[in-house]
């Protein structure tokens, strides 16, 4: 019996054993990432962080050394020590593996992007450290980039997307790490299929789409998480990939179909006038123009598109001799159509004569506006109006006149009258 459990226990340390080795892991490769990049007057950064979260291996420090412009000359920094413009520094970043995994001896390694070199050209400690580092040369402080305002031409249902470059004082765009068909550092993304589109992809009706742009700091500048993006004066998505880099998005783009929108207009048309015939004088403006006969409208209530009406069933015909009675209020009506290029707004709001009108309409796209209450004026309204003003006149040239000259005036000028 003591035989059997003494081989029990044996199979079970030689199973622990077997578990344990089997656990063990190689790290071939190394990717550092969140080291500030030196800048004059700005202490260094001693933290870093690994790019893909491991169980394998861990920083155990992070440590710079400073040398002089002709690298003639080396001291090790502290944390209080400052950079200086044009010294060299190197960063050394200082690695160990956890449990029983190890570095391969061909371990490789980068910090920020960039490849870096092996300390010794070597694993240490029987390959359970390893030392990475890197050389910067020091730059002046760069100044923030506040804010990203972009400007892109809106989708286009049938049209094919734009994909021009944006270059400023301050940054520029280019492709930036592995995307497909980004052209000049920009990407259309079918929303639906996460697909991007290239310069033969037309935008379709009913998709959503989403534009990136990925922008580079130039020299002496940088972003940070405080970048205020806008595109087409939208506030858009930033994603910070480093201090020079960043993406900037703006999603659910839904394809237009291209004309320009009217959203309000202010007509003029002849007043009525007691005694006179309506005038019929064609409306045509930016975008639009006024036409007999729109949504079914019978000519002979309609020239030029414009009617006038005695009430809501009456209207002076344009082909009678009929004129505007006194005293009687009428309303007129203007038949209006886009031109090629241009739709009248859903919420268009227009003047006739200064006063507001009341607008209809129609699933063709053109609109009907009217004025109500309009009173023709008398053939007494306009002497009146113009005796008045001439009385007025007259006031004005008596009141200036000498005293021994304002009687004859009275008795033989206009005031008399």
């Amino acid at each position: 019996m003591k035989k059997i459990i003494s081989i029990l226990l044996s199979l079970i340390f030689l199973l622990g054993m077997f578990s344990i080795n089997t656990s063990a892991a190689t790290v071939t490769n190394v990717d550092v990432k969140g080291i500030s990049l030196p800048e004059s007057g700005k202490k260094p950064d001693l933290t870093a962080e690994l790019t893909n979260s491991s169980s394998t291996h861990k920083i155990t420090l992070v440590e710079w050394t400073e040398y002089d412009a002709d690298w003639e000359w080396q001291r090790d920094m502290t944390a209080n020590d400052t950079f200086k413009e044009g010294y060299w520094y190197v960063v050394y970043v200082h690695l160990q593996t956890t449990s029983n995994n190890k570095f391969d001896n061909s371990v490789t390694c980068s910090i920020n992007g960039k490849s870096a070199n092996i300390s010794g050209n070597a694993v240490q400690a029987n390959g359970t450290k390893v030392c990475c580092y890197v050389s910067y040369q020091a730059t002046k402080t760069k100044a923030l980039i506040s804010s990203v305002d972009l400007t892109v031409v809106k989708p286009i249902i049938g049209k094919t997307p734009t994909f021009a470059k944006v270059d400023t004082s301050k940054y520029f765009s280019e492709k930036y790490g592995t995307v497909s068909n980004c052209s000049n550092g920009v990407t259309w993304t079918n929303q639906n299929s996460g697909v991007n589109l290239t310069v033969n992809n037309p935008f379709k009706e009913g998709v959503k789409y989403k534009v990136t742009y990925y922008l580079t700091a130039k020299d002496g500048y940088k972003f940070s998480s405080s970048t205020r993006c806008t595109i087409n004066g939208t506030a858009a998505t930033l994603e910070v990939k480093d201090e020079t880099h960043i993406a900037v998005s703006l999603s659910n783009l839904v394809p237009g179909d291209g004309k320009r929108e009217i959203n309000s207009l202010d007509l003029s048309v002849t007043s009525p006038t007691e005694g006179a015939k309506p005038a019929y004088n064609k409306i045509d403006g930016t975008g639009y123009y006024s036409d007999n006969g729109l949504n079914g409208t019978s000519t002979r209530i309609y020239k030029n598109g414009i009617a006038w009406y005695k009430s809501s069933t009456s209207f002076i015909s344009p082909g009678t001799t009929e004129t505007f009675e006194g005293g009687k209020a009428y309303t007129v009506k203007i038949s209006l159509l886009p031109k090629d290029g241009y739709k009248f707004g859903k919420n268009i709001s227009v003047k006739i004569n200064g006063k507001t009108a009341t607008v209809e309409t129609f699933d063709d796209g053109s609109i009907n506006v009217s004025a109500n209450k309009c009173v023709p004026l008398t053939a007494i309204d306009d002497f009146t109006l113009s005796k008045a003003d001439s009385i007025i006149r007259a006031l004005e040239r008596y009141k200036n006149m000498p005293v021994k000259e304002q009687k004859q005036y009275y008795t033989q000028g206009e005031l008399k009258e």
